[in-house]
C-alpha cells in the first residue's frame, strides 16, 4: 500500500465532507447563495457561458475520487493544482483557487497583487539570488492552517477564547439561524459537518467560529507575502534613494487604488474617483513615491478613516475601555478618545495597530513586538540589515498594503452609507475637511467663500453631494484631465469652454449615476450578509435593511494584517537584537569579574526569560502565532525563482513534497508509519499533530534544526503542543 506523503493527506483533508474546509469552500453552496442574490435583476444570467452578462457565476465544481474511491465534488482550480505535474500549471491554478477563497471572504479583487508578485517572479525580477515561490508557499500555508486548525484542540480553543473574550464576538449568536438556513431548501445538499467522534473537531455548533476563523485567516495566509512587489535593495553605503523595481511596485499600487478597484466593481473610475473625495475619502497616490523612504512612509499613511470612526463611535463598547490600575486590581472606565474624539483614527498604521491591541488586549506583548517590529522595518529602510542593504521588509509592507485596501473600500462604504444625495438648492454646500472641491451638482448660493470653509469644519460633512459653482472658486478648484486631484492646484490646466471660459463641468455627476455606484459600492453579497446572521433580510439600497458590520475592520482586519506585517521581521536575527536593545539588556556570555558561576548563570537566565516575552505564544495571539508558524513549517515544494539552472547541478537538493508527511495524532502515526523508516529523538505526547522531516545528515540539510532555529526567534516554545516535527531516516534494514 502506498504511503501517503503530506500532499496525498491535504487532498484527502480538503476532500473530506465531514470536515468545515469542505463545507466552506463548497462551489455548490455559493453557487446557491449568489442564484439567491441575484435572482430577478435584469442583467443576471445562470449560464456560465454568458461572458458578457455581469451577474454570473464564474467558478466551476470539479469531481475528484478521493483515496477510497469515494467521488465529490470540489472547486475546479484547486483539484486541477493537486493533479499538476509542472510548475507553471501548478503556479496558475494556485492564484485561481486563491481568489476564489478571497472571493468567499469579498476580498477577491485583492488577488491582483497576488499575481502581480507571480509575475515578477516567473520573470526572475527579483535582485535576492535566493529567492523562491510564493503563489503555491502561500495556498499550502492556507491549507496547512486550516488543517491545525480543525485537528488542534488547543489551537481552536486559542481562537474561540480570543473571540469570545477579546474581541467580545459572541459564538453563539445567529447559530440557531444559521444552521435553519443552511437545512433547508437547495443549501439542504450541502452537508454541515456533524459533531466529532474523537472531540478534537468542530461539530455543527462551530458554525460562527469557522466563518469568523475564515475572515482573517485568508488575508493572513494568502496576502502575507504581497509586499514582494516592493523588492528590491539599495547598499548601504549608496547615496542613491530610488531602486527600479521598488518604484515600478508604487505605481502597482497606484493603478489598483485609481483604477483596478473601480473596474473591479465595473464603474467610471474617474467618477469613482470624484465621488471618494466627496465623501471624505483619500484615494492614494503611489505615483510619486519613488524613493525607499517616501514609499515606506507612503504605506504607512491610511488616510483620515473618519467615515469608519464615525460608525464605530454609535457602538457604545468603543467609546469606553477598561484600563489596568497600576496600584489595584481594579478598574476604570475611560473615554476611548481614538474612536470618541473627530478624526481620533487619522494617524499612521503602525500607531492604529497598536491600538487595536491596547484596546483588545489589556497586555503589552503583541504592542512591544509591534514597536520592536516597526524599528526593525525603518533601520532595513535607512541604514540596511546586517548584510549591507536597505529595503522594504515584505512582510510589513504586505500588511500596510492590505490594510490600506481594505480600509479604503470602508471608508467609501460607510461615507455612502451616511451620505444621500440632496436637491434643495438652499442647502449650505457642504464639504469634507482636507478634501478638493468636486462640483457635484450646481447650486446657486450667495453665503460666500468664507461659509465654505465653515462648512469644511462641520461634521455633519457627508449629508449633501453638491457644491458651490461659483466663479470666485473655479480658478482653484480646476481639474487636470485624469480627475486627479494629486496635482498641485497652481500647476492644474484647466478646462475651457467654446468662449473661454472655464468650465468644470468635467466632474460633475448625474444623480442616476452617483445612485448606480452608490449601489455597487455598498452592496453586501449575501453570503457575507448570512455570516454576519443578516438571514431574513432581502438587499435593499434605501431600505438599507442590512449592512456591514462596522466593528469588523476595528476587530478583525486591524488584528489581521497586524499579523501579517508582523511574520516576516520576527523570524529574522535582527529581530532579536531589536528585542535586546528594546528590553535594555546586554547578554554576556562571559562571567563578570564579582560574579560568581552561579550569579552569572542566575543573570543569564533571567535575561533569556525576559527576552521570551517578545515572542508570540498560542495564547497571547493565535492568528499571529498560525501565520508565523505554518509559514516556518512549509518548506516542500517551493522552487527557486532565481538560479534554478544552477541548483540542477549543484547546492542543497529542494524538499519534495514526496519526502514530507503529516499525522493529525500519535494514534494515526503508529498506525500509519511506515516500517523502514524509523523516528529519530521523537517524544510524541498524544496530543499533537506530527510533521514528519527526512532528517538531515553531511550531506543534506538539515531541515528539522533550521526550522526550531528560525522558531526560536520570535515564537515561544508552547508551538510543539500544536504540531511536533519529528525527523525520520531510512532503515538501515
Amino acid at each position: 500500500m502506498k504511503q501517503l506523503n503530506i500532499q496525498d493527506i491535504l487532498f484527502n483533508y480538503v476532500t473530506d465532507t465531514s470536515k468545515w474546509f469542505y463545507w466552506y469552500h463548497s462551489p455548490q453552496r455559493l453557487e446557491e447563495l449568489y442564484k439567491q442574490d441575484h435572482e430577478g435583476e435584469p442583467d443576471y444570467k445562470p449560464d456560465s457561458e454568458c461572458n458578457f452578462i455581469k451577474r454570473r457565476w464564474r467558478f466551476k465544481g470539479k469531481t475528484v475520487t478521493r483515496n477510497g474511491g469515494k467521488n465529490v465534488v470540489i472547486e475546479e482550480n484547486l483539484a486541477d493544482f493537486f493533479d499538476a505535474v509542472l510548475d507553471e500549471v501548478r503556479l496558475k491554478k494556485a492564484n485561481d483557487f486563491s481568489e476564489y477563497a478571497l472571493y468567499i471572504s469579498d476580498n477577491e479583487d485583492l488577488a491582483y497583487f497576488r499575481n502581480t508578485v507571480a509575475k515578477r517572479e516567473v520573470i526572475a525580477d527579483i535582485d535576492y539570488n535566493k529567492q523562491r515561490d510564493h503563489a503555491v508557499h502561500t495556498l499550502y500555508n492556507y491549507l496547512l492552517g486550516w488543517y491545525i486548525f480543525e485537528h488542534s484542540k488547543k489551537l481552536q480553543g486559542s481562537f474561540e477564547s480570543h473571540f469570545n473574550k477579546i474581541l467580545a464576538i459572541d459564538l453563539d449568536k445567529h447559530v440557531d439561524d444559521l444552521l435553519k438556513f443552511y437545512t433547508t431548501g437547495q443549501l439542504k445538499n450541502i452537508k454541515i459537518p456533524d459533531a466529532p467522534q474523537d472531540s478534537v473537531g468542530l461539530g455543527e455548533k462551530s458554525i460562527r467560529l469557522v466563518h469568523e476563523f475564515a475572515d482573517v485567516w485568508t488575508i493572513v495566509s494568502l496576502l502575507h507575502d504581497i509586499g514582494y512587489i516592493l523588492e528590491g535593495s539599495l547598499s548601504s553605503a549608496s547615496p542613491d534613494v530610488e531602486h527600479l523595481r521598488v518604484s515600478n511596485g508604487s505605481k502597482i499600487i497606484h493603478d489598483y487604488f485609481n483604477h483596478y478597484f473601480w473596474k473591479s466593481f465595473e464603474v467610471d473610475f474617474r467618477v469613482g474617483k470624484n465621488i471618494a473625495k466627496t465623501l471624505g475619502v483619500v484615494v492614494p497616490d503611489f505615483r510619486y513615491s519613488e524613493s525607499l523612504a517616501s514609499l515606506g512612509d507612503r504605506l504607512c499613511d491610511i488616510g483620515s478613516c473618519e467615515n469608519i470612526r464615525k460608525e464605530l463611535n454609535d457602538i457604545p463598547k468603543f467609546t469606553t475601555f477598561e484600563k489596568s490600575c497600576e496600584t489595584s486590581q481594579k478598574t476604570e472606565d475611560k473615554n476611548y478618545q481614538v474612536i470618541t474624539e473627530e478624526y481620533g483614527l487619522n494617524r499612521e498604521a503602525f500607531s492604529i495597530w497598536k491600538e487595536h491591541y491596547k484596546f483588545h488586549n489589556k497586555n503589552k506583548t503583541m504592542e512591544d513586538i509591534l514597536c520592536v517590529v516597526e524599528r526593525v522595518y525603518k533601520n532595513m529602510l535607512w541604514v540596511g540589515s546586517d548584510y549591507g542593504k536597505r529595503n522594504l521588509d515584505h512582510g510589513v509592507c504586505s500588511g500596510l498594503i492590505t490594510l490600506q485596501a481594505l480600509t479604503f473600500f470602508r471608508e467609501l462604504f460607510w461615507g455612502f452609507w451616511q451620505t444621500e444625495w440632496e436637491t434643495a438648492k438652499n442647502t449650505r454646500p457642504l464639504m469634507p475637511a482636507a478634501a478638493p472641491v468636486v462640483l457635484l451638482h450646481s447650486l446657486d448660493t450667495q453665503q460666500g467663500v468664507s461659509n465654505i470653509f465653515l462648512a469644511m469644519t462641520r461634521r455633519d460633512v457627508g449629508k449633501a453631494c453638491i457644491f458651490t459653482t461659483q466663479k470666485t472658486l473655479r480658478e482653484n478648484t480646476c481639474t487636470i484631465a485624469s480627475g486627479d486631484y494629486s496635482t498641485p492646484v497652481s500647476q492644474r490646466k484647466p478646462f475651457k469652454d467654446k468662449q473661454g471660459e472655464l468650465n468644470n463641468d468635467y466632474d460633475r455627476v448625474s444623480r442616476e449615476l452617483f445612485e448606480r455606484i452608490k449601489n455597487e459600492i455598498i452592496r453586501v453579497p449575501k453570503r457575507i450578509r448570512v455570516a454576519r446572521g443578516n438571514i431574513r433580510h432581502k438587499y435593499n439600497v434605501r431600505d438599507k435593511p442590512c449592512t456591514l458590520r462596522s466593528d469588523f475592520w476595528f476587530n478583525k482586519i486591524l488584528w489581521a494584517t497586524a499579523a501579517s506585517a508582523i511574520h516576516s521581521i520576527i523570524q529574522k536575527p535582527e529581530y532579536k537584537k531589536q528585542c535586546l536593545k528594546h528590553l535594555n539588556i546586554e547578554l554576556k556570555q562571559q562571567e563578570q569579574h564579582n560574579d560568581s558561576k552561579q550569579q552569572h548563570k542566575n543573570r543569564l537566565d533571567n535575561e533569556l526569560k525576559e527576552l521570551e516575552t517578545l515572542k508570540i505564544g498560542v495564547d497571547d495571539d493565535p492568528l499571529a502565532f498560525l501565520g508565523v508558524f505554518v509559514d516556518i513549517l512549509q518548506e516542500w515544494d517551493r522552487y527557486k525563482v532565481t538560479g534554478r539552472g544552477e541548483a540542477v547541478f549543484s547546492g542543497d537538493e529542494p524538499l519534495q513534497s514526496t519526502r514530507v508527511y503529516l499525522y493529525p495524532n500519535k494514534d494515526k502515526l503508529d498506525k500509519s508509519f511506515p516500517k523502514e523508516l524509523y523516528m529519530e529523538d521523537s517524544k510524541p505526547n498524544g496530543d499533537s499533530i506530527y510533521l514528519m522531516y527526512p532528517a538531515g545528515d553531511n550531506e543534506k540539510k538539515d531541515w528539522i534544526t533550521e526550522l526550531k532555529k528560525t522558531m526560536g526567534y520570535g515564537l515561544k516554545d508552547d508551538w510543539n503542543s500544536i504540531v511536533e516535527i519529528v525527523a525520520y531516516v531510512k532503515s538501515e534494514g
